[in-house]
């Protein structure tokens, strides 16, 4: 019960990596506000957890939904704990054959969604005595196909930091935390893509990655969660800025690097955003 009574907003919860934190909150003691885009997902994770949990459907690339996210959680419980931004999305091209439209939809998700979350939620975990946020970030620091997600989860690392600045005074805490590989609905999209450009089946990237992990098995909702838990709790009250690896040992692969002549002549994976 690290997070008795404490209050928590997790972006992206219907599913993944922010189901998982979701879970494992509830478990520690705390209530929980799954806010997903899908509907229908937030309301089965919410289902699953329990009386804990509040089902929000929330766009976190629209201010005026953030703001009534976050003014409907206040209402409910009268306070706010923690903030979790995990909503991402990915979309994996070659940079000169980046849809524009596609790198400005993830850099909108991925890191306007965090800031916009972080500024509508600082006031309140200002006013609570346990303020966290826990930005969910990416070892992708820049890997062939993967400009658009690696640049916006580099920008929401060193939006962690800023925060960690600005709000400590208040006693708030901003750290991230950086996922290995978990094989989710956004994974799976985002690989099927990579060995498109590529020109190599899928099950070849997966095997790369898998066996560049030193600890030989992909990375779980489960394990993220574990070390989201401990940033939330009083044990973690002294860490701030802090950039936490959950990656089994593995800091990313190349996969498609020497590709640079063929992979603009396959054709364009097809366009099914994920969020």
């Amino acid at each position: 019960m690290k997070l008795d009574r404490r209050v928590a907003i997790i972006t992206g919860a219907g599913s993944g990596i922010g189901r998982g934190i979701a879970q494992r909150f509830a478990i520690e003691g705390a209530s929980v506000v799954i806010a997903d885009v899908d509907p229908s997902a937030c309301a089965r994770a919410a289902e699953e957890i329990g009386k804990s949990a509040m089902s929000r459907p929330t766009d976190v690339t629209s201010s005026e939904e953030v703001r009534s996210l976050i003014q409907n959680v206040v209402e409910r419980f009268g306070k706010l704990d923690i903030l979790v931004n995990n909503a991402g999305r990915t979309y994996q091209a070659p940079v000169a054959e980046m849809p524009e439209e596609e790198w400005d939809a993830v850099m909108d998700l991925n890191l306007r969604g965090g800031f916009l979350c972080a500024k509508y939620a600082a006031p309140y975990l200002m006013k609570s005595s346990f303020g966290r946020i826990i930005n969910i970030v990416s070892i992708q620091g820049g890997v062939p196909f993967a400009s658009a997600y690696s640049a916006s989860k580099m920008g929401l690392m060193a939006l962690t930091q800023s925060l960690m600045y600005e709000l400590a005074p208040y006693n708030v805490t901003a750290n991230a935390v950086f996922p290995g590989t978990v094989r989710t609905t956004l994974s799976a999209k985002a690989i099927e893509m990579k060995a498109q450009w590529s020109g190599v089946p899928t099950q070849d990237v997966y095997d790369q990655i898998e066996q560049s992990i030193p600890l030989r098995r992909f990375c779980t909702p489960q394990d993220v969660a574990n070390v989201v838990a401990f940033l939330a709790s009083d044990e973690a009250a002294f860490v701030t800025g802090a950039l936490y690896h959950v990656n089994g040992g593995f800091y990313g692969h190349s996969i498609g690097a020497g590709k640079k002549a063929a992979a603009t002549s396959v054709p364009a994976p097809e366009k099914k955003p994920e969020r």
